[in-house]
């Protein structure tokens, strides 16, 4: 799945849907390993507050990166992450493994950040959402996270 539709969290604290892509029932199958890379950019105050972006599969968090308050105003600051996503055993008591990870140019977060890697249940026998989420801590209208492109490949 390739999305490069604009999608903008701003002005809120309300976790927001960055990239979402449903996998079908039955599709996903033990030994897979699914590959989402998520790029964009941000704008944010001086004091924007905590930036988190979380990978979700069936509403289950996988992981998250937290990106912290800027140091300074700033605007056109690129981002990556990328989730990769084993699923270890499937049925309505499956498993899946995750680890996501990624990078901000806001000037307080420009280093690599990586979220801890987490095993979940996943029922691979119903419909699941993939998402990617952005949440900012504070609200304004300076504070922007816009995701350019989403990539989700499947390697079997």
């Amino acid at each position: 799945d390739i999305d490069a539709t604009e999608v903008t969290v701003t002005n809120t604290t309300t976790e927001t849907d960055l990239y979402a892509h449903t996998i079908g029932a039955g599709e996903l199958v033990a030994g897979e390993v699914y590959r989402l890379r998520v790029t964009g950019y941000t704008d944010n105050q001086a004091t924007s507050g905590t930036l988190t972006m979380r990978a979700r599969l069936g509403g289950t968090s996988l992981g998250a990166l937290s990106f912290g308050s800027a140091t300074g105003a700033q605007t056109d600051r690129a981002w990556w992450a990328e989730l990769e996503l084993v699923i270890r055993s499937t049925g309505s008591g499956g498993t899946a493994y995750g680890t996501v990870h990624g990078q901000s140019m806001m000037p307080s977060a420009s280093q690599v950040q990586t979220a801890t890697s987490k095993q979940i249940g996943v029922n691979t026998t119903i419909d699941n959402a993939l998402t990617f989420t952005a949440q900012w801590a504070t609200a304004s209208a300076t504070n922007v996270c816009k995701v350019e492109t989403a990539v989700l490949q499947k390697i079997n």
